[in-house]
């Protein structure tokens, strides 16, 4: 696995326009990363049933993609129902996860990791609602 569909960690965005075309819209919404920018986006996709978003985060000093951020449409959003049935989805396509849970002062989270060699998939839902896939390079994931 390289990367979320077909994209590569190395891709510029005229990299990721080449591959989705019409597909990609400018992107105008929210999203908290500091380090990344991400002007463009698939509005709509169907996965597990659900209605999400898949945003492109470009690193800034790089201009390379530096991970793949798949949420609802309507952000934040997400339900434990829709949780589980990502969950499913993806454990049939890429075998167990490991369970990364959290329970803390500031409220639970509920996370389910893969890894393999190129790419680390994170399956997030946040007491709160906030429901994501985040696709990173592996080699980002195991820095100190």
């Amino acid at each position: 696995m390289a990367g979320w569909e077909e994209v590569r960690w190395d891709w510029t965005e005229a990299d990721s326009k080449k591959a989705y075309g019409d597909e990609l819209e400018p992107f105008s919404g929210q999203y908290q990363n500091p380090g990344n920018l991400v002007r463009f986006y698939i509005k709509r996709r169907y996965i597990g049933g659900g209605e999400y978003s898949v945003l492109f985060p470009v690193g800034r000093g790089t201009g390379e993609l530096s991970g793949v951020y798949v949420r609802p449409v309507r952000y934040p959003g997400g339900t434990a129902a829709d949780f589980a049935a990502l969950e499913k989805q993806m454990t049939a396509q890429y075998g167990r996860a490991r369970n990364d849970d959290l329970d803390s002062v500031i409220g639970k989270r509920i996370r389910r990791v893969w890894t393999f060699p190129t790419t680390t998939i994170k399956l997030n839902f946040y007491n709160d609602g906030d429901l994501s896939i985040i696709y990173k390079p592996t080699r980002e994931e195991t820095l100190p």
